[in-house]
């Protein structure tokens, strides 16, 4: 995509994003990932069910399925 200019409105703050930088592709899957990590851990220690919809998934077709195993239990 090219330099994606970004502003936080919480803290006031802009920044551009060089999106076809490959360090800067590889530091955003890494803070991704254990951001992921980080989210998993905190539902789990407060007993729930992390629910993960992938992109191009249909989510009405994901919460059915999400739901019905939950009944399973």
């Amino acid at each position: 995509v090219g330099t994606v200019p970004i502003i936080d409105f919480e803290s006031n703050l802009a920044m551009r994003l060089p999106t076809t930088s490959h360090l800067f592709q590889k530091e955003w899957k890494k803070q991704g990932v254990e951001f992921d990590r980080y989210w998993k851990h905190m539902c789990k220690k407060r007993g729930v069910t992390p629910f993960v919809i992938k992109n191009g998934s249909d989510p009405a077709i994901e919460l059915a399925r999400f739901f019905a195993r939950r009944e399973e239990f």
